[in-house]
């Protein structure tokens, strides 16, 4: 059985967006090679095996195949080359996310070690009191581990081909510390694997992504068109299971994501784990709040709940790395935009309505589900509007979009920890937007073109 190859292309990411996060691609070829060839994704054949948008919602803010044996290497297409300061800017950048990655078993056992302390810091009626806690402490010692090693494996497949440098492996050990901020996403990134990829995400993609599944179904059903020539862009993708299950339905779909955490993430996820199950990872024990039991802390979450192989022959998949505003051109070539907990990731929602609309053919549709936690809000130094539902929808109609479907109160969890006696909910807006055809839209009474 021939083996799928799916490239990603790491095109230039604005400068002047904060090291939230970075860039990637894999998939087949979409929307127009010719026009669109800096950023396209290609499916070649080989013999291999593998916010930022991020939504960090413990801090609570938001914080990618073929066949069995399929591969997905990455490269770097036409995209400008980057000036010195801007190679230098990504290289650090990357370098700090691996430091971040590898610190974690560091940063981990830390907290651990401030634990012991405090219990050896008891009285000694007290310590006999809580005889177990030792025990305790040791087992999320092992479970921080595992984690670690589960890290190492990301690094070990790179998507950057050394753009950006050698990530080494590493053994876990990162002798500089890494600040708080990135370390959450490490820890972000670990809870993500749990939504997109594990039995116990299921209620969080049957919460946001499967009316979103659902209502692509319902404009381009298999029925009435030929659901592999629908291309569906998804912005914001995280680690892809939501343009995967597109894919997996016949359509073309490509995701795109920003977030360097998320695309080391996502190549692993796509590009590695072929098996069921695979791994096991413990993303809860860096809360130490809020649990019932040490068995809550310490659940093991086994990912991928299936395989990401698991797609139609001939499918159309890929991951496209970059900011959102720049790698797409506006050539109007996609039938449909989908975008999930991702429209409040925009310093000016106007700016991602706008690129959509002009991303979008005569006749495409808008799908999108999520909240407005406008990301930039409150960060010094950086502009955001912060509009309100019915400002945004104001918006969306002025532009010239035909709003077809309307939601609100829709309840989401984000990356929770479903044992957690702490957890957030959002109570989400999803509406359809439809792009009319305005040349199709100049007919008589019996249905001929006035045009």
């Amino acid at each position: 059985m021939a083996d799928d190859k799916v490239l990603t292309d790491v095109p230039r990411k604005s400068p002047s967006l904060p090291k939230l996060g970075e860039q990637q691609t894999y998939g087949s070829p979409v929307a127009d090679p010719e026009n669109d060839a800096h950023h396209q994704v290609t499916d070649n054949v080989s013999n291999g095996a593998e916010s930022s948008h991020s939504h960090d919602h413990q801090a609570h803010s938001h914080s990618h195949d073929g066949e069995a044996g399929s591969h997905h290497t990455h490269s770097h297409h036409g995209r400008a080359p980057f000036t010195e300061d801007e190679e230098l800017e990504e290289r650090q950048h990357f370098e700090t996310v691996v430091a971040a990655f590898r610190y974690y078993r560091t940063h981990a056992m830390k907290k651990i070690a401030r634990q012991r302390n405090h219990y050896q810091s008891l009285t000694k009626p007290q310590g006999e009191r809580l005889p177990q806690f030792m025990d305790h402490l040791d087992a999320l010692r092992q479970c921080t581990a595992i984690n670690q090693q589960f890290l190492d494996k990301i690094l070990l497949q790179t998507p950057f081909d050394n753009t950006f440098g050698d990530t080494g492996g590493g053994d876990g050990i990162q002798s500089q510390p890494v600040s708080t901020f990135h370390m959450d996403k490490v820890h972000t990134t670990l809870r993500m694997f749990v939504r997109d990829w594990s039995r116990e995400g299921q209620t969080e993609r049957q919460q946001a992504y499967e009316p979103l599944v659902a209502a692509v179904e319902k404009y381009f059903p298999k029925d009435k068109c030929d659901v592999s020539q629908i291309q569906i862009l998804n912005p914001g993708a995280g680690l892809g299971r939501l343009p995967w299950e597109f894919a997996r339905r016949g359509y073309t779909s490509i995701g795109n994501e920003f977030s360097l955490y998320m695309l080391l993430a996502s190549n692993f996820i796509l590009n590695c784990c072929q098996e069921v199950d695979g791994y096991k990872i413990y993303p809860w024990i860096g809360h130490a709040s809020n649990n019932l039991s040490s068995a809550n802390q310490m659940i093991g979450i086994s990912i991928p709940d299936i395989s990401p192989t698991d797609l139609p022959p001939g499918h159309n998949f890929g991951m496209v790395a970059g900011d959102f505003l720049e790698v797409f051109d506006r050539n109007e070539t996609w039938d449909c935009v989908v975008t999930c907990f991702f429209i409040d990731t925009a310093r000016n929602v106007l700016e991602y309505v706008e690129h959509i609309w002009h991303l979008l053919k005569p006749g495409g549709y808008w799908m999108n589900l999520g909240p407005l936690l406008y990301h930039f809000a409150d960060i010094p130094h950086e502009s955001c509007l912060e509009l309100t539902y019915e400002h945004v929808k104001t918006v969306i109609k002025n532009t010239g979009f035909q709003m077809l479907e309307e939601k609100t109160d829709i309840p989401c969890s984000y990356v929770q920890n479903p044992y957690s006696m702490l957890r957030y909910e959002y109570r989400c807006v999803s509406f359809v937007c439809h792009k009319p055809d305005l040349k199709a839209s100049f007919v008589d009474a019996s249905g001929n073109s006035l045009s």
